[in-house]
């Protein structure tokens, strides 16, 4: 597999205070890792650093939408619709379908269950194992409810306190509840599951 995303030793922070501390983790194409932790363990921080705003800006021209309405049907309906008008889970659905156009080799998903029913995170959340094999995207998700991530995950590593304290296969994390409770209460619990 092809690594699309390395990160090897960031340090990140604000206004001189660290928030980051020496993370490196790797997300290979066609698989999806979770980053995983409390709120403030320093996630949304390591990603905001891993994106760089050419990924942001880089626009794919004209784009056919007919992929991205087929991943996302429910959207299909909705075309005429205003942005601001669309539910929680509709927005959520919109903005993963805006950035498959751009085609990325990577996509990176802060937080896909902050405010949706979990009804609705249930049925997003296969969709990015889904577009991780089918179209070969690395997907690093960014997310506190645990299990719903580790679910879908090939791999995780989970932060604490701005550090990784714990990474491994998402079915050993998931079978080891012990393992990831105490990684959320412990500086250092042996770094692999």
């Amino acid at each position: 597999m092809t690594a699309v995303l390395e990160i090897v030793e960031l340090n990140a922070g604000y206004g001189g205070v660290p928030v980051v501390r020496d993370v490196s983790l790797t997300v290979h194409s066609g698989e999806v890792v979770a980053l995983l932790g409390a709120n403030g363990a320093g996630k949304t921080t390591m990603l905001l650093t891993a994106a760089t705003v050419r990924e942001n800006l880089r626009l794919g021209g004209a784009p056919d939408l007919e992929p991205a309405l087929a991943l996302f049907p429910a959207l299909r309906p909705l075309q005429g619709r205003r942005c601001g008008l669309l539910s929680g889970g509709e927005q959520q659905m919109l903005g993963l379908a805006k950035a498959l156009l751009a085609r990325p080799r990577v996509l990176l998903v802060d937080e896909l269950s902050l405010g949706l029913a979990p009804v609705i995170v249930q049925r997003l959340l296969p969709t990015l194992r889904q577009l991780a094999l089918e179209r070969d995207i690395g997907v690093l998700l960014v997310e506190q409810h645990t299990q719903m991530a580790l679910s879908v995950a090939h791999r995780a590593y989970v932060m604490r306190r701005g550090k990784i304290v714990l990474e491994g296969e998402a079915t050993e994390l998931r079978a080891r509840q012990d393992l990831l409770e105490a990684s959320y209460l412990t500086e250092e619990i042996g770094g692999r599951a």
